[in-house]
């Protein structure tokens, strides 16, 4: 019995035992393009790619030579996280036959995401974004999800029959498989261009540069990757080998090593947990409950514990575990902790040094200071100052501490001179006239234990400079505008300044992130029900992650904010891919349920999965933000699985939207149908257009053998 395909416009229709409807395919009506001039495209790919690279100093410093870039440790990660990633996913696309496994896709995809990731760092080097260990994060994450797409482009592929001609098969997997990783790679990328839009400049720099990596990710997936299974389809037709495709296999349906035919609708172990023993086990009514009863216990003990997480600032952070400075630090404990200092900067006053009034701000600022509960000491050149002349020349000082003006530079020369004053002479600046240009006064503060005391010294310090304008004025032009003196500066304020407004503008980023990708969900799938689903679903995977934070011991700091924002982008995958497949799925809401795990759980698995691999070294590493990301995302990873795999599919089963209208012949009567058939045993195709209609009878001629097919409208849409 031959195999006979009928093709309606953009409709495929597969007889057979099987009917199948290539319907919701977002890029399927470009197929054709990959499968006619499939070595144009990639040409095309690899131009685009070249070009991307115009500037290749740039890639020969970055690229070619990063381990003078990154730390050693760093590139280490990526490279095994790469070799175990590119080995997991090649094992779980081999199938027990040399012709028909897929493992050189795996290959295939690693490229598609090498390039990806280059394309990112150049593009993001050459329009000048700054690049730091936290963007190298993106190079971890870039790589898992590019693998997930590949997963779910192959898994539409080997569900399609392999007796089709290539065009028809990479038409069927992509109008199957487009939609998924289409609605994955804008939601993520929605989700992350959400997250520029902050004042942090570390995440906004992670997300721009993410940003470009998914973009391309996805160009290349549809494009290179689509091209090359073209290619791969041609050769499994043919009967090649897979990790051989110039040699052809006597005997391309028979198992590896065994001369048993091969089965094409066999299951892997992934397939059969996820696809037949999962669905059996969280789908029965009693089920359903444990896993309700489990997901609201998990969601509230994470609420309450995400109230617990602390925010935190060290030095030690900054430094990797084992340097030796950390050593230092650490025997700095026995001696009353880190001191954490802050400095006033003053600029040239607006009458002078040797003004009276501007001796009298100098006093007021200094008593301010030392009177100030947020720190212990201060080394003020305008004290000793004033100490030196007390004894050295009383007659020029009054006993309000205001030094006579025609004495005061005279008497300052002299100053530091000595031995006191050679210690500050470091805190005063002079133009060219000799005349105090700049001046700093250097404060420690009190209590370096708790970090909220640390903020408050740091805001009062600020709080005191800026209420003395007459000791300095706009002076010095920057990038940001003048700096107006005076002001309060230590390098610790960049951090803690982070950690001041770092909750409001991850919550910020977070709810711009959730209102953008429910805005594309409901662009592309089309329906509200499943899209508040799957906002639920993100809701929980952020809370779980917030309330395990505090349970890993990870602080909330600017790092650990980057992977909330990064949980939006990889919790809407795994929610995604299974809410639509149960929308193309027909039957009861169970049904449906089970139906988009067996199409999908073992693919949306695999890719969170891969992630995991990815940034599994990560766990060696000694930088400390590495080993939050590692943490993190390994949080965002599980519960992701938990939710997209086990409660998203309970909840869908029992208020689950109603499935997408099946496709019915109204108006077709007049269309042009492809009839094709297949002769497996010559490997010949006979293809004639012909207009059908009910009760229509089509005579194929093969040779000298002609075959006839009745056709009705039941028969072809049933």
């Amino acid at each position: 019995m031959r195999d006979v395909s009928v093709s309606v416009g953009r409709v495929s229709v597969y007889f057979q035992g099987e009917v199948l409807d290539a319907s919701e395919g977002a890029i399927s009506t470009d197929t054709a393009l990959l499968s006619v001039r499939p070595l144009s495209l990639f040409c095309v790919v690899v131009a685009i790619f070249i070009s991307t690279l115009h500037d290749m100093s740039i890639v020969y410093r970055y690229l070619l030579f990063p381990c003078f870039h990154v730390p050693c440790c760093c590139y280490v990660c990526l490279q095994v996280g790469y070799i175990l990633l590119i080995a997991y996913a090649t094992v779980v696309m081999t199938r027990r036959s040399g012709v028909h496994s897929n493992g050189t896709m795996a290959t295939v995809s690693f490229i598609a995401v090498g390039m990806s990731i280059v394309c990112m760092w150049s593009l993001g080097l050459i329009f000048g974004l700054d690049f730091s260990l936290v963007v190298q994060a993106s190079f971890f994450l870039l790589a898992g999800l590019g693998i997930d797409d590949t997963f779910v482009i192959m898994a539409a592929y080997r569900e399609s029959n392999f007796k089709l001609r290539p065009k028809i098969r990479i038409q069927r997997a992509l109008s199957i498989a487009g939609v998924s990783i289409t609605l994955t790679s804008l939601t993520d990328a929605v989700a992350f261009g959400a997250g520029t839009f902050t004042s942090l400049p570390a995440i906004q720099s992670f997300c721009i540069f993410t940003l470009i990596g998914v973009l391309f990710d996805f160009m290349f997936q549809v494009t290179f990757v689509s091209a090359v299974l073209y290619l791969h389809a041609v050769r499994e037709r043919d009967g090649r080998y897979d990790l051989l495709p110039c040699i052809k296999s006597s005997s391309p349906d028979k198992q590896s090593c065994s001369n048993q035919e091969f089965d094409h609708d066999s299951q892997g172990i992934a397939e059969k947990i996820f696809g037949v023993y999962l669905p059996k086990l969280i789908l029965h009514p009693a089920g359903k409950v444990i896993v309700l009863v489990l997901a609201a216990g998990l969601a509230g003990s994470s609420i309450y514990a995400a109230t617990l997480v602390p925010s935190e600032f060290s030095i030690t952070f900054l430094v990797p575990s084992d340097s030796p400075v950390q050593d230092a630090l650490d025997v700095l404990d026995h001696f009353g902790g880190h001191p954490v200092f802050s400095s006033v900067y003053t600029g040239p006053s607006q009458y002078g040094y040797d003004n009276v009034t501007t001796q009298e701000e100098m006093i007021v600022l200094s008593m301010e200071l030392l009177g100030s509960p947020y720190f212990s000491t201060c080394d003020n050149w305008w004290t000793v100052f004033q100490a030196y002349v007390q004894a050295s020349s009383p007659g020029n000082i009054t006993m309000d501490g205001i030094i006579n003006e025609d004495a005061f530079y005279p008497l300052l020369d002299v100053f530091f001179l000595s031995e006191n004053g050679g210690k500050v002479s470091n805190f005063v600046v002079f133009n060219g006239t000799q005349l105090i240009q700049y001046s700093q006064i250097q404060c420690q503060f009190a209590e370096t234990g708790k970090l909220g005391a640390k903020i408050n010294s740091m805001l009062e310090i600020r709080s005191i400079a800026s209420s003395h304008p007459l000791l300095g004025g706009p002076t010095i032009t920057t990038a940001r505008g003048e700096v107006e003196f005076p002001f309060a500066y230590n390098f610790a304020h960049l951090f803690f300044d982070g950690l001041v407004v770092v909750k409001e503008e991850t919550l910020r980023n977070v709810l711009i992130a959730f209102v953008a990708v429910g805005v594309m969900s409901t662009l592309l799938l089309a329906n509200l029900r499943a899209v508040f689903v799957v906002a639920m679903m993100l809701a929980l995977v952020d809370a779980n992650v917030l309330g395990f934070m505090y349970y890993t011991g990870v602080d909330f700091d600017t790092v650990s904010a980057i992977n909330l924002v990064i949980a939006v982008g990889l919790a809407i995958d795994s929610s995604v891919h299974i809410a639509h497949a149960f929308l193309v799925s027909h039957g009861t809401k169970t049904e449906r349920a089970a139906k988009a795990l067996k199409k999908l759980g073992s693919s949306v698995f695999h890719g969170n999965f891969s992630t995991f691999l990815a940034i599994l070294p990560l766990v060696i590493a000694k930088s400390f933000i590495f080993q939050v990301f590692f943490k993190v995302l390994s949080l965002i990873l599980f519960f992701a699985i938990l939710h997209g795999l086990v409660v998203l599919p309970v909840i869908l089963s029992l208020v689950g939207p109603d499935p997408y209208p099946e496709k019915i012949l109204d108006d077709c009567q007049e269309d042009t149908f492809t009839i094709e058939m297949f002769d497996s045993e010559h490997g010949r195709y006979f293809i004639e257009n012909k207009k059908l209609e009910e009760g229509s009878r089509i005579a194929l001629e093969e040779r000298d053998r002609t075959v006839v097919l009745d056709f009705d409208e039941e028969e072809i849409w049933s």
